[in-house]
């Protein structure tokens, strides 16, 4: 068995070698095994180039064959073999679009916190940053969690009592009086904690605590989408949470558009952050991989990168940690 599995892995070993479009048939004549080549003309130039960026590189871009015939073939693999050589400044260009894979791993975690770290914040168990960009994203994921978990609450108690009150009662005994004996009032988890440091941070604005009205939120959102990006930023982060997300919701598609059509990049990631930084991360971790793939003048190392990220099954779930770490892991 060892032997065969050798023998197979050469045959196909040599396969692969073998130049794309070549075809072989295999015969037997007079008893004895013959090779025999179906089309033995050599490549033309074109189809050396075409096999080569195949095999190379994620396939020809337009202009790609003409460039490498121009440069030869030889040299061009040469240089491929040489990344640090090429000059990727228009594929730099593009990547400058998404600052947050320029950080290092400590200040992505700091600046866009993991579900993990906003759970940890909202039990006590994590301070709130000081900084105000960073504690208004921490504030808005707490709330949103805290949502999340009365709304689940909620539920396990409407289950619960609609259970109880098709169950067969005790004699004696009310079905909603066994319901209302048999569920806990609903509790977000730290909501209670002593000590808890986002406990004052997340009182909802007066203005809140009856529902959100909707003619004064759209005149603050035509008064915020007006402001400079530099105002309209700072303006978003001073929203207590729940003012925030109401902002957002009678936001129309247009005014979506011009609240982000005039911002930079760190602008655009703050406001995104503010929404969700962990999409923040995955999205442009995916995005900016993409654009290597297509735009690098360093094919060759992408296609490696691309083998290695595979051969490792590397990917965005793989740990809890997975896109903060992928950032770098790609990069470096």
């Amino acid at each position: 068995m060892p032997t065969l599995s050798r023998g197979l892995a050469l045959v196909m070993a040599l396969l692969m070698a073998l130049p794309s479009g070549d075809a072989f048939a295999f015969g037997h004549k007079k008893g004895k095994q013959q090779k025999i080549a179906a089309d033995a003309s050599p490549l033309t130039q074109d189809q050396r180039v075409l096999q080569a960026l195949n095999r190379l590189t994620f396939g020809a871009r337009p202009g790609d064959v003409q460039a490498v015939e121009k440069m030869g073939l030889q040299q061009w693999i040469d240089q491929q073999l040489n990344p640090s050589k090429i000059d990727n400044s228009a594929l730099e260009a593009r990547l400058s679009a998404y600052p947050a894979m320029r950080l290092s791993l400590h200040e992505m975690v700091e600046r866009f916190p993991s579900p993990g770290m906003i759970r940890a914040a909202e039990r006590g168990r994590l301070s709130l940053p000081g900084n105000p960009v960073e504690r208004a994203i921490y504030r808005n994921q707490i709330f949103q969690l805290r949502e999340r978990q009365a709304k689940q609450a909620e539920q396990g108690k409407q289950a619960v009592a609609q259970q109880n009150a098709t169950a067969v009662p005790a004699r004696g005994v009310e079905p909603i009086q066994m319901a209302q004996n048999s569920v806990s009032p609903p509790q977000s988890a730290g909501m209670m904690e002593p000590g808890n440091a986002a406990e004052n941070e997340m009182q909802p604005a007066p203005s809140m605590q009856s529902g959100a009205n909707t003619a004064v939120t759209d005149v603050d959102a035509a008064r915020i989408l007006n402001l400079s990006p530099d105002q309209r930023v700072n303006a978003l982060v001073a929203l207590q949470p729940g003012q925030f997300r109401d902002f957002l919701q009678h936001l129309k598609r247009p005014e979506r558009v011009a609240l982000f059509a005039d911002l930079n990049p760190v602008q655009r990631e703050t406001v995104f952050a503010l929404i969700n930084p962990q999409l923040v991360v995955g999205g442009e971790v995916l995005v900016t991989r993409l654009l290597r793939d297509i735009y690098s003048e360093r094919q060759l190392e992408a296609v490696m990168t691309d083998f290695w990220l595979n051969h490792f099954n590397v990917y965005l779930r793989k740990g809890p940690f997975a896109p903060w770490y992928l950032a770098q892991y790609q990069d470096q």
